[in-house]
């Protein structure tokens, strides 16, 4: 209510109108019941790409049961230092996805291990190294499997319109002793895929890993079908195929998304992670991750 009493925004006051309760109950919200009314018109626009925070957005509606997508790149002025160049966010029907792992307090204990670094977001490992808990913000990049904080990872849009997307982030600034790393996501309002090419430089070999950080807190099932992998659980199904033998496996990680910006440790503030690693060392590998509504 204040911010659309002070710019006088359409969109703040369709905002209030639509998507919360209507206008507090206090002098701003007397104020913007004082404005003229707003209509369907003044939505925004359902996506859209920014070039300096490096982000795409999408979604399909403004109902609470929308599908939506967000996926992050990496800006040379960007000021954001998690490690989630690469990034993909997936919301299904209203239902949570892939999610991140959120953000705690600043102060928390593992904020630096397992939810600003790479561990806390959907992208690229090298190695099975992990940040130290207690690493400062400097500290938990200077293994080169880790992602560098602030690198630069361009995203090019190849489509955003009204059906979905198709956008390709490029994440190889973002470590040591990579020859490449292309992610490729394309979206509609039923599925998403995310397509990888990972190469090493030159004379390196090292397990690759990606992890899907997924919103939910109960077990999925996991399981081999022909040459791929399948999981699932009751909001969705997850195939991934790669040209290299992997292992995908589940574990459970520290949460600040679904359970909200709690800050804290209490039971249940966990949700479940599925990791698709390299069988062994490689030089290279290309994985493919399709996601959809299970049944």
């Amino acid at each position: 209510s204040l911010l659309a009493m002070c710019t006088g925004s359409e969109v703040a006051r369709w905002a209030l109108a639509h998507q919360l309760s209507g206008p507090s109950d206090d002098l701003a919200g007397l104020s913007v019941r004082a404005l003229p009314p707003v209509g369907a018109e003044a939505a925004p626009p359902l996506f859209a790409a920014y070039e300096r925070a490096a982000r795409v957005n999408w979604r399909d509606s403004w109902d609470e049961v929308a599908t939506g997508v967000w996926v992050r790149g990496g800006h040379p002025l960007d000021q954001h230092d998690h490690q989630d160049r690469g990034h993909v966010n997936f919301i299904l029907r209203g239902q949570p996805i892939l999610i991140e792992a959120g953000t705690p307090s600043y102060d928390h204990k593992l904020m630096m291990t397992h939810y600003s670094s790479g561990v806390g977001h959907n992208v690229l490992q090298l190695g099975t190294v992990e940040p130290e808990v207690g690493a400062a913000a400097g500290q938990n990049v200077s293994h080169p499997g880790w992602q560098k904080v602030s690198a630069f990872a361009p995203i090019t849009v190849k489509r955003l319109d009204a059906k979905g997307g198709t956008v390709a982030v490029d994440g190889t600034a973002c470590y040591d002793g990579l020859k490449r790393w292309d992610r490729r996501v394309v979206w509609n309002s039923k599925a998403l895929q995310v397509s990888d090419e990972v190469a090493l430089a030159e004379g390196k070999e090292e397990i690759v890993l990606f992890r899907w950080h997924l919103g939910t807190e109960e077990a999925v099932v996991v399981e081999q079908v022909g040459s791929g992998w399948e999981v699932r659980w009751p909001a969705a199904k997850m195939a991934i195929f790669a040209d290299t033998p992997v292992s995908v496996t589940q574990v459970r990680l520290p949460d600040n998304t679904l359970a909200g910006h709690t800050g804290g440790e209490a039971p249940g503030n966990y949700h479940t992670c599925v990791v698709v690693q390299s069988a062994g060392p490689v030089t290279a590998l290309k994985v493919t991750m399709d996601v959809s509504k299970e049944g």
